[in-house]
């Protein structure tokens, strides 16, 4: 099992900032989304795609307990970005979301802090998983308050409830899922909640489900973000084989 075919773009929609950051490699694919404003948020996400690539360099994954090993990627981000600040008061706020999938030997963990997602998609286009935001009104959704389709105009849809953060002795649990019933041909995507602007979960099923090549997918989300995403928006999809 591999992740393979593996396709990407970034747009910076219509802000006066890219703050998205993206990485993959054999093993894994990462989107961040840098929040603090100016440079500090592309200076956060930036930090989280460069340690994520050191520490997977350092640490393999392989032979550890995922759950401990994500937690230590995510100290050792922290640490980054409280130096950052600390060297450079004026980052002070800046912090990033993570969203990750990295295969350990037969074996696929999605890995996320925040409201960057991560999908998981049959070969026909079914999802089936998709990680599920540390967000405000993802609570009120889980509360029964609102429906998803509310939560696509609320005026509090950007309000993160989980953070990397370049604070002092700042800490914050990433959510682990190992992913189930893993076939060929399946299509993992993680992608910035600026996507999710254009797109529904029900659009992107039908997308996978009308094209299998990755790239062919990745531009047609590009294509309808950049026309309709007022955020940055970034896409990393891979197939499964």
């Amino acid at each position: 099992m591999q992740l393979t075919s593996i396709s990407y773009y970034t747009h910076q929609g219509k802000r006066d900032f890219q703050e998205d950051h993206w990485s993959c490699g054999l093993n894994y694919l990462l989107v961040s989304d840098g929040v603090g404003g100016l440079a500090k948020g592309d200076k956060a996400s930036e930090i989280v795609s460069s340690v994520t690539k050191s520490f997977l360099t350092n640490n393999p994954p392989g032979g550890h307990d995922i759950p401990a090993w994500a937690q230590n990627l995510t100290s050792a981000i922290l640490q980054t970005l409280w130096e950052q600040v600390r060297e450079n008061p004026e980052s002070h706020g800046l912090g990033a979301t993570l969203a990750m999938v990295v295969q350990v030997e037969d074996q696929i963990y999605a890995i996320h802090i925040g409201d960057s997602r991560i999908y998981h998609f049959a070969a026909d286009g079914t999802i089936k998983w998709v990680s599920k935001d540390h967000s405000f009104v993802q609570e009120l959704i889980d509360a029964g308050i609102i429906t998803p389709e509310q939560a696509t105009d609320h005026p509090k849809r950007n309000v993160i409830t989980r953070i990397l953060q370049g604070k002092k002795d700042h800490q914050v649990k990433a959510s682990v899922t190992q992913l189930k019933s893993v076939d060929n041909g399946d299509i993992i995507m993680v992608c910035s909640d600026g996507v999710l602007e254009s797109w529904t979960n029900e659009g992107l099923s039908t997308l996978v489900s009308r094209m299998a090549d990755t790239w062919k997918i990745i531009c047609e989300i590009k294509k309808h973000c950049t026309e309709h995403s007022s955020d940055n928006n970034t896409a990393v999809v891979a197939r499964i084989s």
